[in-house]
């Protein structure tokens, strides 16, 4: 290697500034690029957003200057199969790296990080959770704040950019346990024990270290979580019932594996007490909050993470696939993937899994779970009665992911139907979906009220498919699609093609234009095509918060004339029982006909805000917010009787 730095970019530096190229230059280091970040500059060049066109403008300088093929750089030469070109962006030469075979189960920013390892490239990024990534892998990488290159670490050792966080070792594969179709007995035979510790007690591993308990900081079903006299391990001492023989040798069998990974709370050693009897295990200490009680409560969502927007939500779904990856690599099944389970920070890229103990190896069941995360087809069996299977993972990460997504709503919630159990069997998801080239088409029937049609319509279109396949058709995603579809949907965030809002009071706008509201007099966008109908029409279109008041007051409206309709007839004389043989009428009712509610104005015009006409043409979206207790089949139908009359 020569003294100049070997410099790849990612995407989203270029697309934020591609004249960081010269910056590099400027320094001393040779620029390097992939044919993968050419891929995503090219799939996001179009739009008139400034990322939009700083892509075009790369791309259109390496088009007009050429693709020249070599053989080697003055600093590298070609691996196997790889092939090395240059161009120039603005007279600095550019070095491309063109790759198509990759490691199995590679997203996109995976790929670029295999390149930055294979020819030991400095790794430039604007996405801190591929820096760390990236960094954990033993890449020197560095995360880009969009500040001008001047202002970048000066030379440390010859180097012009630092390392992200310290050199880091790259990790050995985990040996995977075998594979096992029937679940061990599970036996109730306690263990004997001459007493549990506590509170400054102590206990002891194998090989005899000791182990001082300071203070218990969490309790649940099982035992208690103590902190030690070492800051970065914490104990968990079982409870009497739940010392068996089976416990304990389930935790041997683990502690054969050395799952050294931060972010996953394995066990590190078992501990005896006093006596030498097996009383718990240590394990790493796990930091940050439940996802439950965080970001699935939309107040303590926005109290505790204020500043978190959508694409903290990818980032973390990311970060979960990620372990589930290196998990299911090794034969580990999670079995009991439920919020309490995994932990955030306010960065979102640190999430932790915790109670490890439960997961599947072998032959050891996951003995616990919830209906939620349950596939339709063990719904209802005894969770010890059985081994699970990646695929019946497969529709509890689904399920995680959309819960992530869509804050603590599981995806079978709806208005009516019948328990989630019996929604998951018969699969009744309720979220609309049209794909045109697969001929299917969904109109979502019982949305659950709230913000969550409207965080579904900004869901890119290939998650949309995949919770469908998943959740309607009961085909399970493989993580690598799901890492694929996540990547593109924070970079599609990141590129601002998809909202970063993470509670959207509006459906998503296609092909949108402005439009003055017929009402209040505001702008708004509006669908094109619907624009252009309304005005072929002579009809103004309404915004969504006019047509959500008009639909309220309304079924307000409506409501009041059912109250005053029952009063009258309560008010009425009750008719005369009819005798045998002879037919008495009752009388007619003397009470005070209902009102029909007053005409809308002539000069109201048509309704037709982005959200409302989206969802009652495109996805059939009905409103968000309180509707009275009414069914979403109602609503649509009042809004289509509406459309009938003008209103």
């Amino acid at each position: 290697m020569q003294a100049a730095d070997l410099v790849l970019l990612d995407t989203c530096v270029l697309m934020n500034n591609p004249d960081i190229i010269i910056r590099v230059n400027e320094k001393g280091g040779t620029v390097f690029i992939t044919n993968t970040v050419l891929d995503e500059l090219d799939y996001n060049k179009a739009g008139e957003e400034e990322p939009n066109r700083n892509a075009r403008t790369f791309l259109k300088e390496i088009q007009e200057r050429g693709i020249k093929r070599l053989a080697n750089t003055d600093a590298l030469t070609a691996l196997s199969g790889d092939v090395l070109s240059y161009s120039a962006y603005k007279d600095v030469k550019v070095n491309i790296i063109h790759r198509t075979v990759f490691r199995p189960s590679s997203n996109n920013d995976s790929k670029i990080i295999e390149i930055a390892d294979a020819y030991s490239l400095i790794l430039i990024s604007a996405d801190r959770g591929m820096v760390v990534r990236a960094t954990a892998a033993g890449i020197n990488s560095y995360y880009w704040h969009g500040l001008d290159i001047q202002r970048f670490p000066t030379e440390r050792k010859g180097r012009i950019f630092s390392h992200h966080s310290g050199a880091a070792v790259k990790r050995h594969p985990i040996t995977p346990f075998r594979l096992s179709t029937e679940p061990i007995p599970q036996k109730a035979d306690a263990l004997t024990t001459s007493g549990l510790p506590t509170d400054g007690d102590q206990v002891v591993t194998p090989n005899g270290k000791v182990v001082v308990l300071r203070k218990s900081i969490a309790a649940g079903g099982e035992g208690h979580i103590f902190l030690t006299d070492e800051s970065s391990v914490v104990c968990k001492i079982y409870k009497k019932e739940s010392l068996t023989e089976l416990k304990r040798d389930k935790i041997k069998l683990m502690l054969t594996r050395q799952v050294d990974i931060r972010g996953i709370a394995w066990p590190i050693d078992y501990v005896m007490n006093k006596s030498g009897d097996f009383v718990g295990y240590v394990m790493p200490k796990a930091h940050g909050v439940p996802l439950q009680p965080t970001i699935f409560v939309k107040p303590h969502f926005e109290k505790c993470l204020p500043n978190w927007t959508r694409r903290d939500l990818a980032v973390v779904c990311l970060k979960f696939l990620e372990y589930m990856q290196t998990l299911h690599a090794a034969n580990i099944l999670v079995g009991d993937i439920n919020p309490l389970n995994i932990l955030i920070n306010k960065d979102s890229d640190d999430v932790w899994f915790v109670d490890t103990d439960s997961f599947q190896i072998e032959n050891y069941p996951c003995p616990v779970g919830t209906v939620n995360f349950t596939a339709p087809e063990i719904q209802g069996q005894k969770y010890t009665s059985f081994l699970r299977t990646k695929e019946h993972e497969l529709f509890a990460v689904a399920t995680m992911l959309f819960m992530i997504l869509l804050p603590g709503k599981p995806p079978y919630s709806q208005q009516g139907g019948g328990t989630p159990g019996e929604n998951i069997r018969n699969m009744r998801f309720p979220y609309p979906f049209h794909n045109d080239e697969a001929n299917v088409q969904h109109r979502g029937e019982n949305l659950p009220s709230g913000p969550y049609r409207f965080i579904w319509s900004h869901l890119s279109w290939g998650l949309k498919e995949a919770f469908h396949e998943t959740f309607r058709n009961n085909k399970r995603v493989s993580l690598e699609r799901w890492m694929d579809l996540l990547g593109k949907y924070k970079f599609s965030i990141e590129s601002q093609y998809l909202s970063d809002k993470l509670f959207p009071i509006e459906a998503k706008v296609i092909d949108g234009v402005e439009a003055s509201c017929g009402k209040c007099g505001s702008v708004f966008t509006l669908q094109k095509q619907q624009a252009e109908y309304l005005e072929s029409h002579g009809k103004r279109p309404w915004c969504s918060k006019c047509v959500k008041q008009n639909t309220l007051e309304r079924l307000a409206r409506q409501a009041q004339d059912a109250r005053q309709a029952k009063i009258d007839g309560a008010q009425s004389p009750r008719p005369n029982r009819p005798s045998v043989g002879k037919l008495h009428l009752p009388p007619r009712a003397t009470g005070v006909p209902p009102q029909t509610p007053a005409p809308p104005s002539s000069d109201t015009g048509a309704w037709a805000g982005g959200a409302v006409f989206v969802g009652l043409t495109a996805a059939g979206y009905a409103f968000g917010g309180p509707l009275g207790g009414l069914g979403v089949a109602a609503v649509l139908g009042i809004l289509a009787a509406a459309a009938a009359r003008g209103e």
